[in-house]
């Protein structure tokens, strides 16, 4: 578990974060999570961007005492500014550049550069702001995406093929479309197979007046611990929405059951869509696996197989629709 993101509230905003922890296996996930910690905590009392990854540097370097280890990230603070446009500044140690797609479908380059994180007590970390209007798209991701390749040939997707696959878009696409044709691109460069973990993280500013639900999509590929991370993701969500306990609690089981389905069975990239309606929760999982789920009859001998009895018991409908090559297994709960 390599690669981290996460979305915090700042003092006149919010900032948006994404990561990537060099190394694998436990080591990784301890600096992940310290990463992530330190990231949450800075931002909160901090609007400067650059400001919060020097502390989070600070915070590295103290940590690895040493060891050879680093971090890279990209943080994006962003606050309203006049005529419903929204100011983003862009902060970069050693991550790849940002990608803002504007409204009419043109994909441009900000950011990136500076050096990695934990190194040496002086970071030098890049810096740039950008003014985003409607329909315009900042999207951030990990080197995972760029640097994919078959194994055996070098050729990679690179930051100009993942700026060409945006520009490839209609338009209108909205941020799960421009998420999911990323991370698309990544898995055909390399023939279905990554060689490292791949985030991406799309934020799109509405249209003034547009939507009365919150809605948040994160994508997923294939990996070790890709269920626990989903989870994770998907609860620190839902608890920034304020939801009932009990909705909480049975949010939290209709993803796990949802995602280990797909983990388990159809073994694909997948996205997770929560939307927080007035009166409805709406947790969507789409895959590219065959098949449908069935709901099975209960067998409380059985060690395995209760995972749609346990989604048909909590929510109030849930359902699945094929989408072209995949599928959408779906569940809606009371929201409060």
């Amino acid at each position: 578990m390599g690669d981290f993101y996460d979305a915090v509230p700042t003092p006149d905003g919010v900032a948006v974060v994404i990561g990537d922890v060099q190394g694998k296996g436990a080591g990784a996930a301890r600096t992940t999570a310290l990463a992530r910690s330190a990231t949450r905590t800075a931002a909160h009392f901090e609007n400067d961007p650059a400001a919060v990854l020097r502390t989070v540097n600070d915070v590295l370097h103290v940590w690895f005492d040493g060891r050879i280890s680093f971090v890279t990230a990209a943080l994006a603070s962003l606050r309203r500014g006049p005529s419903d446009t929204w100011h983003a500044d862009l902060a970069s140690a050693g991550h790849p550049p940002a990608l803002v797609r504007r409204a009419d479908g043109t994909a441009e380059f900000h950011g990136g550069g500076g050096l990695v994180l934990g190194i040496g007590t002086t970071p030098m970390v890049a810096d740039e702001a950008v003014t985003l209007t409607a329909g315009d798209s900042l999207v951030l991701y990990t080197d995972g995406i760029t640097e994919a390749h078959v194994r055996g040939h070098w050729e990679q997707l690179g930051e100009e093929g993942a700026r060409r696959t945006l520009a490839s878009l209609d338009p209108g696409a909205d941020a799960d479309t421009i998420a999911r044709a990323l991370t698309d691109a990544a898995l055909a460069h390399c023939g279905g197979h990554l060689s490292d973990d791949a985030g991406v993280v799309v934020v799109q500013v509405e249209e003034p007046g547009t939507g009365d639900a919150d809605r948040v999509v994160t994508e997923h590929v294939p990996h070790a611990g890709v269920g626990r991370e989903t989870r994770r993701s998907a609860e620190r969500v839902l608890v920034g929405w304020d939801l009932a306990p009990g909705t909480l609690a049975d949010a939290m089981l209709v993803i796990e059951e949802l995602v280990a389905n797909v983990v388990d069975h159809a073994r694909t990239a997948f996205r997770l869509t929560l939307v927080r309606g007035r009166d409805a929760l709406r947790i969507e999982v789409d895959d590219e696996g065959a098949g449908s789920p069935l709901l099975q009859p209960l067998d409380l001998r059985a060690v395995r197989g209760r995972g749609l009895q346990l989604v048909d018991a909590v929510a109030q409908a849930w359902g699945c629709d094929t989408r072209g090559r995949g599928k959408r297994v779906w569940a809606e709960l009371a929201a409060r």
